[in-house]
């Protein structure tokens, strides 16, 4: 019997009453459009209103270091934009001397924080200053943090006495960092407010930003801003007087596994988050209150997005492990993953644990780790599990893999230099490793994966999986996915089954290993495995 995870939970009824009516109260006060006196002060002392249209016309004049009385609110018209499409889609701009801003509020699932957030597209300073709107700013840009400090500042002033209260006995410290800010418009789509609590009572918020200058044909002159909004910030402030129910905030979105022959959990979230500019999608399956569960970090093929592997990172969920998959973009190109990620990603997940107000928050079993790769992510993986460090999966002159790494399994990889011909040798370092490879594998051969596994992997435990009817992309969720360079041998066996084999017997290594399951390690080395009709297995 396969034990670890329980089956999935169901709608929690049973909620924090007073958090629901904190919630209800900012959601009234977040539809209200008035408009506060916010006097002649420049930065750093507000009056803040709570609705999303009011509070942008704030960080309009605010960000950019105006007062009210230098740049009046009749001045800015703010967009409230529909849906994120639109959002992307627009642009601030200056007609007939007003400012026409743009916002949006968005859904839980579109973006990576725990907490509400407003994302805002203004016009810089200088761009209002040569439009003859307003005269120059009362000195430099304060930004998009100024804003992230105001929100708190607000949320603490209009919380219940006994929130507040709470809050300051357990002696919590909010610290504002400089905004993340990005230089090119999909990282900032990507990204996220980032609120992070160490092990302590102190917890960072940072902004994230994009700025443009002035001379950009088109573009110039604007300045993007993701805020903590007045509701998050009253979130936050809740959660951290221990007075939340992150399942109330956040439920992520949900997901079933309905494919026979997967692992107990077969109900989940996934959460879509930050880890710097990186962009991770984390799925959690569903287990009994109590029940710790380890992290299964993938690293992604050369130029193919996260997106592509959800299918097979749900199945390996359902076997009992929190799957993480970032997006990276490193010198090679977009996409293109590097060792240091699988350290990254690994770290924010153990911070994720110890935060009340995580989706992870004590759901974490932070003693082990598996490595998850296919092909080039695949490399990357062999050479953590070495803790060498190689180009181009790292670069530097030392890389030290994760004390915790448990199991590592990868995908159509193997060690042979396509320009020498000759093969890498591995050591293992008593790490247990997993080559799985489909036999019509047209980009990483199935016979030079078995040479890497049989004649060049020392330090065991290491065991090899054939796939039968398997190309190279088996793993993903479509054949060949967009940006990825196409496989010329068609798979034989369909998508779907090639992922739930390929899926399973992961799942089953990695709990072989993990959890030191019993019929997990019959699977892989004496039974039940050795009569899957799609897998062929070979152990040393």
């Amino acid at each position: 019997m396969i034990t670890g995870c329980m089956p999935a939970w169901k709608s929690q009824l049973s909620r924090i009453f007073l958090v629901l009516c904190i919630a209800a109260g900012w959601q009234n006060g977040w539809a209200a459009e008035d408009k506060a006196s916010l006097g002649d002060s420049v930065c750093m002392e507000y009056a803040p209103p709570a609705g999303p249209v009011a509070w942008s016309l704030l960080a309009q004049q605010k960000v950019e270091n105006y007062s009210e009385k230098a740049l009046g609110a009749e001045k800015i018209i703010a967009i409230l934009q529909s849906s994120k499409k639109d959002f992307l889609k627009s642009k601030p701009a200056i007609q007939d001397g007003k400012i026409y801003i743009q916002i949006y509020i968005p859904a839980i699932a579109e973006r990576g924080s725990s907490y509400d957030e407003i994302w805002c597209k203004l016009k810089t300073g200088d761009a209002i200053t040569e439009a003859a709107v307003a005269g120059p700013p009362q000195g430099e840009p304060c930004s998009c943090m100024v804003m992230n400090q105001a929100a708190i500042d607000w949320a603490l002033k209009n919380a219940p006495e006994g929130v507040r209260s709470a809050y300051e006995k357990k002696g919590m410290r909010i610290a504002f960092l400089p905004d993340q800010q990005y230089s090119r418009g999909d990282q900032w789509v990507e990204s996220s407010v980032r609120v992070e609590q160490d092990s302590g009572s102190r917890v960072t918020v940072q902004a994230t930003s994009l700025r443009t200058a002035g001379w950009i044909p088109r573009l110039g002159g604007n300045q993007y801003c993701k805020l903590l909004s007045p509701r998050g910030a009253v979130e936050l402030v809740s959660c951290l007087a221990d007075m939340c129910d992150p399942a109330v905030r956040q439920a992520g979105v949900p997901y079933m596994v309905q494919e026979a022959g997967t692992g107990p959990c077969l109900e989940g979230s996934k959460y879509a988050l930050n880890v710097g500019e990186d962009a991770v999608d984390v799925y959690v399956p569903g287990a009994g209150p109590g029940t710790l569960l380890p992290a299964a970090i993938f690293l992604q093929g050369a130029k193919c997005d996260k997106r592509f592997y959800s299918n097979y990172a749900k199945l390996v969920a359902s076997y009992g492990f929190v799957v993480a998959i970032a997006n990276h973009t490193s010198l090679l190109g977009k996409n293109f993953t590097e060792q240091k990620v699988f350290n990254g990603v690994w770290d924010f997940l153990k911070s994720q644990s110890r935060q009340a107000s995580s989706p992870l928050y004590k759901k974490l079993d932070t003693r082990r780790v598996a490595l998850l790769g296919h092909s080039y992510g695949g490399v990357a993986c062999i050479g953590s599990m070495q803790s060498t460090c190689s180009l181009p999966t790292c670069i530097g002159f030392s890389y030290e893999a994760p004390k915790e790494l448990g199991a590592v399994v990868v995908y159509g990889t193997h060690t042979k230099s396509p320009m020498s011909g000759k093969f890498m040798e591995v050591t293992t370092r008593g790490i247990p490793v997993l080559y799985i490879n489909g036999d019509r594998d047209g980009k990483a051969a199935s016979a030079d994966t078995l040479t890497t596994f049989r004649e060049k992997t020392s330090g065991g435990p290491k065991a090899f999986a054939g796939v039968r009817g398997a190309n190279h992309y088996g793993i993903t969720d479509v054949n060949n996915p967009p940006g990825g360079d196409s496989d010329p041998r068609a798979s034989t066996l369909p998508q779907k089954e090639a992922n739930l084999a390929i899926a399973r017997v992961s799942g089953m290594f990695l709990r072989a290993y993990l959890y030191n399951d019993a019929a997990a390690r019959n699977y892989i080395y004496t039974g039940e495995g050795r009569n899957d009709t799609a897998v062929s297995l070979e152990t040393k």
